[in-house]
C-alpha cells in the first residue's frame, strides 16, 4: 500500500484546521498523511475519469491524522480533511 499525499492548501476555519490534497496511489489504499495532529473528518473526491471504488477506513477522530483509505488499483483522489 502505497500513497503519496501532497499538500495543496491549508487554512483555519473557526477553531479548527482544514487541510486540501491530492494523493497518487500505485496499489488499493493505504494511509493519507493530513498533516493534522488529530483528524475529525476526511471527505475523498476520485480524480478519475470513470468512478472507481475510492472509502475511508478510519473510526474518527484518528489520532496522528493519517487516515487509512481503501481503492480500487493506482485511483488517484483529492481530499478535503478537518481536524487540530
Amino acid at each position: 500500500m502505497a500513497i503519496v499525499t501532497t499538500i495543496i492548501a491549508q487554512t483555519v476555519f473557526g477553531d479548527k484546521r482544514v487541510v486540501i490534497g491530492k494523493c497518487t496511489n500505485d496499489s488499493t489504499g493505504g494511509a493519507v498523511a493530513t498533516g493534522l495532529r488529530v483528524c475529525d473528518i476526511l471527505i475523498p473526491l476520485n480524480l478519475g475519469g470513470t468512478a472507481a471504488e475510492l472509502s475511508v477506513n478510519s473510526t474518527f477522530p484518528v489520532a496522528g491524522g493519517s487516515v487509512t483509505v481503501v481503492t480500487e488499483n493506482a485511483v488517484a483522489f483529492a481530499f478535503m480533511a478537518i481536524g487540530e
